[in-house]
């Protein structure tokens, strides 16, 4: 019985220490996945820019191809 009983404590006290782990662990991927999703954002708003500006320039420069899918007449 004391066999049994100091096994399930060795169990238990291992499963929470795999717990807590696991929860420390899960703040820090929180901290990097934040970093990364404004680092994403930051990056997607140079490209947004730049795209900006080739378009403004294109059609400045009047150097641009319309492009249809579909053309319908009445």
């Amino acid at each position: 019985m004391k066999k049994f009983i100091t096994l399930s404590i060795l169990i238990l006290a291992s499963t929470i220490g795999g717990n807590l782990y696991a929860q420390e662990n899960k703040g820090e991927n929180h901290q990097q996945e934040k970093a990364t999703k404004e680092e994403k954002k930051a990056l997607q708003e140079k490209i947004d820019s730049i795209q900006h500006a080739e378009a403004v320039e294109a059609v400045n420069a009047k150097k641009f191809t319309l492009e249809a899918d579909q053309v319908v007449f009445k």
